[in-house]
């Protein structure tokens, strides 16, 4: 017997105007798996005040789990960079909204334990395990919450557990960097020992557009699925924020996964929608194949500064800018450190090495 798993990118659980159904246009086609699975963006909580001083503070109310639980999700990951924005209160209300729900969670939870720990479905008697790990997360406590942080040793370690015990263990990694096409060679790296340790699918999110696919030894590492209900005018290229996919997953009976890509199209309400027009899917499908034979040469180092360090280096000074404004001249300094900072400066190297190259 085969298992479908349905996986798709970042959401935001809201709508323009607000209130309605985000998954409206999608629920049929999400009906069809037997498992769907996404990245859940922000906290489900009561509270007005964020404790994070960002440019774009994330919240939903409470009650909008239900269109999780409607729209056929199974799992959904809150290990990311939004989750703690309303603070540990807000972390705990998103929990207990999904657990009444019936939803799955992974990534963060109450004890350390809990934030690493699996959560497992079984469809005709095979077993599907989650787990899922944020990159600049750590295992450390705030006020009785735990973030899963993406330590190698401890990601490698906790998926050669799991693979002993489940038939199937799909892995979510938020990781790299935003609205570019690209993983870096470290993320290549750590994706491959994943399913190396015995991952059968990876699947990762926070960059908000869609990047390569890698087939590794019958299994998938989707690197990032890009956006499914966010929104799509705060500063990305259109193109690369307002199109992304579905990955259709089947497990296999011999261990193995098949996949394929349902496209979708985020509209100005932040609500995804399929893509039925031949031409449009055709050109998606040509776009992943040109950014995938990147990994199968392997990411360099250098090129991969190249190729991200304009979109990176633009989009924060963009969010410092809201920050400053916002916030005062604490951010200012913040900015003057990383414009300076050993990452930055890699950037500018990759960047003139990309513009000399081009000129050769």
């Amino acid at each position: 017997m085969s298992v479908r798993l349905m996986a798709v990118g970042d959401i935001a659980l809201r709508t323009k105007p607000e209130g309605r159904d985000p998954f409206e246009f999608v629920k049929e086609t999400l009906g069809e798996a037997d498992l769907v699975f996404g990245n859940l963006e922000v906290p489900l909580t009561s509270a007005r005040e964020p404790v994070e001083e960002k440019a774009e503070p994330l919240r939903a109310p409470v009650e909008r789990s239900s269109c999780l639980g409607a729209a056929n999700f199974s799992v959904v990951n809150l290990a990311n960079n939004h989750i703690g924005d309303y603070g540990p209160a807000g972390v705990l209300e998103t929990i207990d909204s999904l657990e009444r729900a019936g939803i799955g969670h992974v990534g963060v939870g109450r004890t350390v334990s809990e934030a690493v720990q699996e959560t497992v479905r079984t469809v005709g008697g095979a077993t599907v395990a989650f787990v899922g790990f944020y990159e600049y997360g750590a295992i450390s406590p705030s006020d009785g919450v735990y973030i899963a942080g993406m330590d190698r040793q401890l990601v490698v370690h906790r998926i050669a557990e799991l693979a002993k015990r489940y038939a199937f263990v799909v892995v979510s990694l938020h990781w790299g960097i935003e609205n570019v096409s690209y993983p870096s060679p470290e993320q290549q790296s750590l994706a491959r020992a994943c399913i190396d340790a015995g991952a059968s699918v990876l699947v990762g999110h926070h960059p908000h557009c869609l990047q390569g696919i890698e087939v590794r030894g019958g299994r998938v590492i989707f690197y990032s699925l890009g956006n499914f209900n966010f929104m799509c005018d705060g500063g990305a290229k259109k193109s690369c924020c307002d199109l992304s996919a579905i990955a259709d997953i089947t497990f296999r009976d011999d261990g193995t996964v098949a996949h394929d890509l349902i496209p979708v199209r985020i509209g100005d309400d932040y609500c995804p929608r399929p893509i039925t027009d031949r031409d449009e899917t055709a050109e998606l499908r040509i776009h992943m194949e040109r950014i995938s034979a990147v990994l199968e040469r392997g990411v360099e180092t250098w090129w991969w500064f190249g190729e991200i360090g304009g979109t990176y280096l633009a989009g924060n000074l963009k969010a410092f800018g809201v920050r400053i404004r916002r916030y005062g001249f604490g951010h200012a300094i913040e900015m003057v450190r990383w414009l300076t900072g050993r990452f930055a400066l890699k950037c500018y190297v990759g960047m003139i090495r990309r513009r000399l190259r081009r000129r050769a």
